[in-house]
């Protein structure tokens, strides 16, 4: 089988063979030999350059087609490996858990209520409207969230820190933290993951058609 390359010589090749047996190349003779002494030399010097200029053209056109093609490959990898990342993720959760929290928990305001059940402020601690998703899979559920929080001294987010996580059962993810230069307590947000084992129907549907 040839490369790219090796077709473009053909065609090229060819098409120079075409060429010369055409009229119009013979015409071109013709007025070749009609032309002073300087005139032909202009054109030899020319088509010299044009010789010397058609190797770097061929090498230009194959880089940018070998780019092209590796530009492709890489994404379609990169697709890949994303796409196995979200399966493992979403087959593969029990794995990851760790601790399962009894029930699910549903929605953000029930992740509101619980983080206020764990006697950690709501004035400082808020659930982005928009950061809330659940997985589910292999009878896990995992709730992912951010966690905005404000006016924390160091102490304060490293008592949330520990309630959410030996409490809670969350796990942490990215954590942004920045320093208010007036009132110099901290604010920010991080990512958290908690993993849930889903309610089985199946046996509360059983004892009730029995």
């Amino acid at each position: 089988m040839m490369s790219p390359m090796q077709k473009l010589d053909e065609f090229v090749i060819t098409q120079l063979e075409e060429f010369k047996d055409s009229n119009a190349f013979t015409q071109i003779q013709e007025t070749y030999a009609t032309l002073e002494e300087w005139q032909q030399d202009a054109v030899k010097f020319g088509m010299m350059v044009l010789s010397l200029l058609i190797p770097f053209i061929l090498i230009f056109i194959s880089y940018l087609f070998y780019s092209s093609a590796s530009s492709e490959l890489n994404l379609h990898e990169t697709i890949i490996k994303e796409a196995n990342q979200i399966i493992a993720s979403r087959t593969d959760l029990r794995k990851k858990a760790g601790v399962l929290n009894p029930t699910p928990v549903g929605d953000r305001t029930a992740l509101e209520r619980m983080i206020s059940g764990l006697g950690l402020s709501t004035s400082k601690l808020r659930v982005d409207t928009n950061s809330f998703d659940e997985i589910i899979g292999n009878g896990v559920s995992e709730t992912r969230a951010t966690i905005e929080f404000k006016d924390m001294s160091n102490e304060d987010l490293n008592n949330t820190f520990k309630t959410l996580s030996f409490r809670g059962k969350f796990k942490f993810r990215e954590i942004l933290i920045t320093k208010n230069e007036k009132t110099q307590l901290l604010e920010g947000s991080f990512g958290i993951s908690l993993f849930s084992q889903l309610q089985d129907n199946s046996a509360g549907a059983a004892a009730e058609d029995y």
